[in-house]
């Protein structure tokens, strides 16, 4: 696949996953690898990368990368719908694209993409492995820790939720009056709530803004950090916080510029 010379580079990850009910086979695509789930990298809530550890899965899971060199040349990468860990592509681009200014990395979710089969196949629990206040501050260095060698990296946007998991529930039960976490249309998510606003955006923010400042003192280049946003329209936005630094690069405040 020629790749040569691009600097802007967007991929749609919906058939990043595979289930399998016995053993794996060869992959059917030449240019992909098929991988179980790793678990290097813990996210926010203390679990490490999907699928949660202590789940018994009834069927086998087993990610699909890509076996494709980014070009040299690249300045943004865009990765959407993923269910592949983060540090994936984190370690990828390290290798690969010298050059990187803007990552993102967007997750499929309980609130873009329900008829997926990722969500058919796991627990609606499995979320917080992507929306979490919990073990925030070891995550952000473990994710600082991997970003430090993407040596031009500007700006990052990252599709966690830093909202306590509990947000999910609360809404549906309490806000919208269904019984519990049951599988409920898009529309449910995408009708803006004010009691949701009320009571988890402040909170939200503090968390994301700890989250940022430690990126911020790890990675000295970073000047935009933005996190998945719970109380956005649709629930699919994102919250953005700017970095200040003095004049010798050194980090000095944040602010958040979400619209």
């Amino acid at each position: 696949m020629g790749l040569n010379f691009l600097e802007e580079l967007e991929l749609h990850c919906h058939q990043d996953i595979r289930f399998e009910e016995g053993e794996i086979s060869q992959p059917p695509n030449p240019d992909t690898h098929l991988d179980p789930p790793p678990a290097d990298l813990d996210e926010p809530g203390g679990h490490a990368a999907h699928p949660l550890p202590e789940v018994v899965q009834p069927i086998q899971m087993f990610y699909r990368r890509l076996k494709v060199y980014l070009p040299a040349t690249l300045r943004a990468l865009r990765v959407y719908d993923s269910h592949t860990p983060d540090i994936y592509f984190i370690r990828q681009v390290i290798e690969q694209c010298p050059l990187l200014q803007s990552l993102t990395l967007s997750r499929c979710t309980l609130f873009t993409r329900q008829e997926c089969k990722f969500w058919k196949n796991l627990p609606q629990g499995e979320s917080d492995s992507y929306f979490s206040d919990q073990g925030v501050p070891a995550y952000a260095s473990a994710v600082a820790g991997e970003l430090k060698g993407v040596k031009n990296l500007r700006e990052l946007e990252i599709g966690i939720y830093l909202t306590a998991h509990a947000a999910i529930g609360t809404h549906l039960q309490q806000h919208t009056g269904l019984d519990g976490l049951s599988r409920v249309s898009l529309k449910v998510w995408e009708e803006p709530c004010e009691e949701c606003n009320i009571q988890y955006r402040e909170p939200t923010l503090a968390v994301e803004a700890e989250a940022t400042e430690i990126l911020a003192r790890e990675i000295s280049t970073l000047s935009l950090v933005s996190w998945a946003s719970f109380c956005s329209e649709k629930r699919i936005g994102w919250s953005t916080h700017r970095i200040s630094r003095d004049q010798e690069g050194n980090f000095e405040k944040l602010a958040n510029v979400t619209k």
